[in-house]
């Protein structure tokens, strides 16, 4: 593993703790049922985060992901 591979790696953690923190945060503040859409990026679809996403169910937070790369659903790709 190069020094940027292993730099990144440290990154993407870092961003999908603070992520997470921000999170469960904002569960324990909710009132009523609350879905968050996020797109598919690392964060979003780590181990880590997906490990979270039973707990913030529970406390009523959905988290919804857009499709992937969807040109059909996204008139602009069209031309």
């Amino acid at each position: 593993m190069g020094a940027k591979e292993g730099t990144h790696e440290i990154k993407t953690f870092s961003q999908t703790q603070t992520l997470i923190e921000v999170i469960e945060y904002f569960a324990s503040h909710i009132r009523h049922p609350t879905t968050l859409v996020l797109d598919n990026s690392r964060v979003h679809t780590s181990a880590k985060f997906n490990a979270r996403l039973d707990r913030w169910k529970e406390r009523e937070l959905t988290i919804f992901r857009l499709p992937t790369y969807s040109p059909e659903l996204n008139a602009i790709e069209g031309f």
